[in-house]
């Protein structure tokens, strides 16, 4: 995982799993308002999202997590922790909004999942209103039934290329690939980066639960004022969006429609850059 903060006050910094130091020296400046934090999806990295840096209408803390193979997790919390503590004066604490897109909506709620072994985080973030909004995806990206087919990760994986992972962004944008940043400027990664991380999802255990939304069930439980937001994309070309709505159904079936909304976009492709925009902000 590589954590870069996009806004807030702080500069840009990348975080590798020993790169601690360097991020705490960046994150002690804390910006008031909302906090959010978003897990792209595959083959990712800050170059798409280089607009959001300047964007008034981003939130007052943007945190970009990507390359989720690497466990930085403690370095994540880290930066949270530092973040929620710098306000927790008594007066009115800034909501959490973490996104979760495509691949990285597993990677959102393993997070705040491991989150909660962390008692003085745990504390912080049951204090706060704690907003879920999750794109394009399932807790169980690569999937016969809620998921990308094993068999297409499977294939995607073994003829990786730089023109093949083009193709991808290509086909993950839909008709607005012309004018998308995902394509126009594309992340830097090297193939074998993309092949670890790709190789990372697609051996990640199923759940054992009965119900495959119970990851978040257990996060429910956790934090009384959160509430989850479900965004289906309507002409997926990467994520089926058939198995978008089977998962989004048992998990409202386990949640109950008053922690889960579920809105479906049917116009929206994998990689709708507009929409992901929206979702930041906070206006979608």
């Amino acid at each position: 995982m590589t954590v870069t903060l996009l806004r807030g006050g702080v500069s840009a910094a990348s975080a590798s799993s020993n790169a601690s130091s360097t991020v705490s020296s960046n994150a002690s400046s804390n910006a008031s308002g909302p906090i959010t934090i978003f897990f792209a999806g595959w083959g990712m990295d800050e170059t798409p999202f280089a607009s959001w840096r300047t964007d008034a209408a981003m939130p007052g803390t943007l945190i970009l997590v990507d390359d989720h193979v690497m466990e930085n997790h403690p370095v994540l919390h880290w930066i949270l922790e530092q973040k929620l503590s710098a306000t927790d004066d008594g007066s009115e604490q800034p909501a959490l909004h973490i996104v979760g897109w495509s691949f990285g909506v597993r990677a959102a709620a393993d997070w705040l999942d491991r989150a909660f072994e962390n008692p003085d985080l745990r504390e912080l973030l049951s204090a706060r209103k704690v907003v879920l909004s999750f794109v394009a995806g399932t807790l169980l990206p690569v999937d016969r039934t809620y998921g990308i087919p094993p068999a297409v990760a499977a294939l995607t994986q073994k003829t990786l290329s730089p023109e093949s992972a083009a193709t991808f962004r290509q086909r993950m944008c839909g008709e607005s690939a012309e004018n998308n940043p995902f394509v126009l400027t594309p992340p830097v990664r090297t193939v074998e980066s993309l092949a670890r991380e790709l190789s990372f999802f697609r051996t990640l255990p199923a759940p054992t639960d009965e119900n495959p939304a119970a990851a978040l069930a257990r996060i429910a439980e956790s934090l009384p004022a959160l509430s989850i937001t479900a965004h289906a994309a309507g002409k997926d070309a990467i994520v089926p969006p058939a198995a978008q709505e089977r998962f989004w159904t048992k998990a409202e079936e386990l949640l109950g429609k008053e922690k889960l909304t579920v809105r479906t976009h049917p116009d929206a492709p994998h990689g709708d850059f507009d929409l992901l925009t929206q979702i930041v902000r906070g206006n979608a």
